[in-house]
């Protein structure tokens, strides 16, 4: 080489050595700090990427406090040939285009990051059950405990059949975890704590996979179990950031293009990205999203959505491309990544955060619309739409939202009504008094319906769809009973409506 050539390509290299990771590395990676929905949202991706369609989440606790937590999925489960490659820190599986892991450690980091003790057990149709399992504290050891196969078939079946559970499967996986750090502070108020846990896994599932539960391509649970029974239940619903009743201002929503300079000799990259103007002075809960504690906030809430493969990665912020501000709490953009894309935008590990590089924070600057609208446009009308003060807006009141046994297209009007969301109220056929057709449980937030009168009730509405009907106004015109407190004022009204319905019947 001569001289003006080690000039212009720096120091030359006389030879490459081995590089192997280091033993630290593992305890390193697992010192993330992963909250713990996040953590949790790591395993479900997973199950995803294993096809599964129904994925539990399962809090195990003891009258005073959280001791483990499961993940159970209907998946194709891990055959036996490559689980320990599995476990292994960084080995990633050959990826499917439409995966949504990315780096091969979450199973691991996120999993070691909030326990002490962790077991995988996996089950692939057709073959029995096997397991493993990493300690943290022995990460330094590099070994990987293998579950004697008696102890992975009788851990699979419990956790598969639990009593209670709607979810069996007789393949898929359980990850398990034990020696929970954060579940130490339940021994102060369990029930103050399981009350948190629930709403932050419940709301950060439901963002971070809302197109998966929307497009019906799985359903995650999340259930409570004492003394190895299912106590407590919720269905995850979807939060999509996207989900605005009417735009906030009209032409928009608006596909951007972006043009991504790359190297000195490849072409720039195109990119489309739609830029969104929600409504202002909105109550639903896609607006102020909920974050891990309760947090919510429109200035967490604004800026821009990556995903990769419907997988909501990273939920808003800006990225170093500008400062968030409350005017432009209306603003928010959706982006998805491409395999090019991810060449250009690196997102770490805990898929919280994007290292954006200048090349593409100016292509956003200068992105422009089909119609002309540019990126700056966008921005100031977000923030004239925000400063605008609203004419008439009426005050929408609190719906409780119909649950179980209540009609598939009744719950999802009510979704998606705007309306902010009150309770969950289920429907339940049950044995009553000929003199009572219906009765409300406050407590457990429960419609109950006279089991006795269900064939008058159909044979005098006309049948299925007529008595679906009619539980669907009764749910509504009982909207005020189902707080936690009662009054003479609405057991009056529920006496008059009981004797009004006998008499018809």
């Amino acid at each position: 080489m001569q001289f003006s050539e080690f000039q212009r390509h720096g120091l030359r290299i006389s030879k490459f050595v081995p590089l192997p990771p280091d033993p630290s590395l593992p305890e390193i990676l697992t010192k993330s700090e992963y909250p713990l929905p996040s953590a949790v949202a790591e395993l479900v991706d997973n199950s995803i990427d294993s096809g599964a369609k129904q994925i539990v989440v399962r809090l195990g606790r003891t009258a005073n406090r959280l001791e483990s937590l499961q993940v159970l999925d209907d998946g194709g489960g891990i055959d036996q040939a490559i689980f320990d490659k599995i476990m292994r820190f960084g080995f990633k599986n050959p990826h499917k285009k439409s995966d949504i892991g990315m780096y091969g450690v979450g199973l691991k980091t996120s999993s070691l990051s909030q326990a002490g003790r962790l077991w995988v057990v996996s089950k692939v149709r057709g073959k029995s059950p096997h397991g493993r399992e990493l300690v943290k504290n022995d990460l330094s050891k590099q070994q990987l405990g293998v579950i004697e196969p008696v102890d992975a078939r009788a851990a699979f079946e419990s956790a598969m059949k639990a009593k209670g559970s709607g979810f069996q499967s007789d393949n898929g996986t359980l990850v398990e975890w034990h020696d929970v750090k954060d579940f130490l502070r339940s021994e102060e108020n369990v029930e103050a704590y399981l009350k948190t846990a629930l709403l932050d896994l419940d709301a950060h599932l439901g963002l971070v996979f809302h197109r998966f539960i929307e497009k019906n391509q799985c359903t995650i649970t999340i259930e409570v179990q004492q003394e190895k029974i299912i106590v407590h239940q919720i269905a995850v619903s979807p939060i999509n950031p996207f989900n605005y009743p009417k735009s906030g201002a009209r032409g928009w929503p608006k596909k951007m293009t972006l043009r991504v300079m790359r190297g000195p000799s490849e072409k720039p990259l195109t990119v489309g990205v739609v830029a969104h103007i929600w409504p202002p002075r909105t109550k639903a809960p896609e607006y102020k999203i909920r974050r891990s504690g309760g947090r919510t906030n429109t200035i967490d809430s604004q800026g821009l959505f990556f995903y990769l493969n419907d997988r909501l990665l990273i939920a808003g912020g800006w990225s170093n491309i500008r400062t968030p501000e409350a005017h432009l709490a209306l603003a928010r953009m959706e982006l998805t990544l491409t395999p090019e894309l991810q060449k250009i935008i690196e997102i770490v590990y805990t898929k919280d955060k994007a290292m954006v590089p200048i090349s593409f924070v100016q292509a956003l600057r200068a992105a422009v619309a089909k119609d002309g609208t540019t990126y700056p446009e966008w921005i100031d009308t977000a923030q004239r739409v925000f400063r605008t003060p609203s004419q008439s807006e009426p005050k929408l009141p609190s719906l409780p939202l119909p649950g179980a046994g209540m009609s598939q297209e009744f719950r999802e009007v009510l979704e998606k009504s705007g309306f902010p969301k009150g309770d969950r109220i289920k429907l339940k056929w049950a044995k009553l008094p000929d003199t009572t057709i219906f009765r409300v449980d406050r407590k457990r937030k429960v419609l109950i319906i006279n089991e006795y009168q269900r064939r008058n009730l159909r044979r005098a509405l006309g049948g299925e769809k007529g008595l679906e009907i009619a539980i669907s106004l009764l749910f509504h015109s009982l909207r005020d009973h189902f707080g936690d407190r009662t009054s003479a004022r609405l057991e009056k009204v529920e006496e008059m409506m009981n004797s009004s319905f006998k008499a018809l019947l």
